[in-house]
């Protein structure tokens, strides 16, 4: 709970500072689920990702996050996600 307040503080701190109501707000982070739907990959394969790191994560307590500016930088230069015996 503190965490989840935390978060939006920064994210409120973040709104503010880059123009107010003029800019739409967006968080700073998102859940492993909702980064899969990005670059439209299954929930598992996103999950597998995660965890080996080539989808950047951040965790906190039980939470793990995907950093939207992170994400971004991903599928700005893309590598496989599920690379085949001929991409390696």
């Amino acid at each position: 709970m503190i965490i989840a307040h935390i978060i939006k503080s920064v994210n409120t701190l973040c709104y503010y500072l880059i123009g107010g109501a003029t800019v739409k707000q967006e968080n700073l982070t998102m859940a492993v689920e909702e980064a899969a739907a990005a670059p439209n990959i299954s929930r598992s394969l996103a999950y597998e990702a995660a965890r080996d790191g080539r989808i950047p994560t951040i965790r906190i307590g039980r939470r793990l996050l995907v950093s939207r500016h992170a994400l971004e930088r991903l599928l700005e230069a893309p590598k496989p996600l599920n690379p085949t015996p001929a991409d390696t």
